[in-house]
């Protein structure tokens, strides 16, 4: 053996050194299994709230076209009593032509007759202007005067450049010709009246929204179903393209019932959303516990791991010092 070694062996330092290692290795093995359960512990938050994330998706879109297809429906009933009612006020349409190209609309038959026809049932049992009607035309709109003080009332795009009006004319150009699968909407800061720029988007857009602000983000979007007079062309018959393909700039009229989807969630399905939250915060709260009983457990075992080692270790010093002082002694 050589000095080291004996020295070692003299005061027991291999058997410390053993001890030490032996020690050491444990804990890393403990460190192991503490990284591995955290690292655990993260997949499975990722996949819980992926799966409500999942789970509120679902149920927005299945409310979403549930609501559309209602207010599709409404506004398709609308646009029909709309059109009765237009030529039961006007049996020569020639004079509703002259008073619309002339911008003579305001206080006329034409906005009585629209206002009239829009149906006073509520969508969804909703009370409030953010599920009312209107009709657009190219050159401006009327409102429903229920909620709303501009019923009965004609608005020119031409005369009115407030940020509604402006929308409210994007909001025409882009129902012309939409695709089935898209979407419009606006960006609004809470009541109609406020609508930012008209968006013709998809439901992908609707679910970022909802993973990035929740389904109190919604209240902010203002959702449109419509239906045209007539299908395919304007009221006085002129068609919305001629036999060439040329599109032509016809009095085209659409009647728009609009929604706001936070506000028929809020006012019809919040019992679910609670049950989806409280299910969510259950399975959380789980985990939670199942992973903090798992760390003490841990813990726990390092604990008592290094005391053991720590007592072995000062019993051979111990030992082996109790051994050294007699044989000093006896030199």
């Amino acid at each position: 053996m050589t000095d080291m070694n004996e020295k070692l062996h003299r005061y027991g330092g291999t058997e410390i050194f053993i001890y030490i290692v032996a020690m050491f290795f444990i804990g890393l093995c403990y460190t192991g299994g503490l990284l591995f359960a955290q690292n655990r512990y993260k997949v499975n938050v990722n996949d819980i709230e992926a799966n409500y994330k999942e789970q509120q998706w679902f149920f927005v879109d299945n409310v979403f076209s549930i609501a559309y297809i209602s207010a599709r429906e409404k506004a398709v009933g609308t646009s029909a009593i709309t059109e009765t009612k237009i030529m039961q006020q006007y049996p020569n349409l020639s004079v509703l032509k002259q008073e619309i190209e002339s911008n003579r609309i305001f206080g006329s038959k034409f906005a009585t007759a629209v206002n009239d026809s829009m149906t006073k049932t509520d969508l969804f049992g909703l009370n409030n202007e953010r599920a009312n009607s209107f009709l657009l035309l190219r050159d401006g709109y009327v409102f429903d005067g229920k909620y709303n003080t501009y019923g009965k009332t004609w608005h020119s795009f031409n005369e009115d450049t407030t940020t509604n009006h402006s929308s409210n004319y994007e909001l025409f150009e882009s129902m012309l010709g939409v695709d089935d699968n898209s979407i419009l909407y606006s960006k609004t800061n809470g009541l109609p009246d406020e609508r930012q720029t008209v968006i013709l988007g998809s439901r992908d857009q609707l679910r970022t929204v909802l993973e990035k602000n929740g389904i109190s983000g919604l209240e902010s979007y203002q959702f449109y179903a419509y239906a045209y007079i007539t299908l395919t062309g304007d009221i006085f018959g002129t068609p919305d393209v001629s036999s060439n393909q040329t599109k032509n700039r016809n009095h085209k009229m659409i009647v728009v019932q609009q929604f706001n989807l936070y506000d028929i969630i809020n006012k019809n399905f919040t019992g679910y959303l609670s049950k989806l939250e409280m299910a969510h915060q259950l399975a959380r709260k789980q985990l939670d516990t199942s992973y903090t009983q798992e760390l003490f457990m841990y813990l726990m075992l390092m604990t008592t791991n290094c005391i053991v080692f720590l007592i072995l270790i000062f019993r051979a010093i111990n030992k082996r010092l109790k051994e050294r002082i007699p044989n000093e002694s006896s030199k």
